[in-house]
């Protein structure tokens, strides 16, 4: 009996700590998210002189985002950040940051904004395997790793760099 509620205990520290995010990790992934602008090829027209991020779910990163956004040069364009709801409308923006683990949000996201031309980024689990585009896997050592939905971005009509795609620890489509 000592063992079971050992190995159980033992269980739940490691998933808990399997699912924290530090400081450090939110503001490189959050980097990366920022960096993603330049690495995907959008349609005419879609992304004008305003480019708007929306943050769904953790607000954590909203913060970090609105920071590194007011401290780095954008190449002329106004970068905006807005954290919204699940019951927001989410298709007025050229990016969709899924800042939430819950698969049953996960579709009601995607949803709205399929064959759009909307990158979605997530952090959680396998994601690309759902649908979205860049799902980052794993922030460590000052690196991120991270999987792409080919697939999905062509039904979006958005093209990512070939330097994305190579770096990419796992693709579908």
């Amino acid at each position: 009996m000592i063992k079971a509620v050992t190995l159980f205990l033992s269980l739940l520290l490691c998933f808990s700590v399997y699912g924290q995010t530090n400081d450090k990790d939110i503001e490189l992934s959050s980097k990366f998210i920022i960096e993603l602008i330049d690495k995907v090829e959008w349609p005419d027209g879609s992304s004008k002189d305003s480019f708007v991020i929306n943050v769904v779910g953790d607000g954590k990163y909203v913060p970090i985002l609105q920071s590194i956004v007011s401290s780095t040069p954008s190449g002329g364009k106004n970068i905006v950040i807005n954290s919204v709801s699940i019951d927001d409308k989410l298709d007025e923006c050229q990016i969709v940051f899924i800042a939430t683990d819950s698969l049953n949000h996960l579709a009601k996201i995607l949803k709205q904004v399929e064959k759009k031309p909307i990158l979605t980024v997530s952090m959680f689990g396998t994601f690309a395997r759902y649908g979205v585009m860049v799902n980052i896997r794993e922030v460590k050592n000052g690196k991120i790793k991270y999987a792409i939905n080919k697939m999905t971005a062509r039904k979006a009509k958005l093209t990512f760099s070939e330097d994305l795609i190579k770096k990419a620890v796992e693709t579908f489509g």
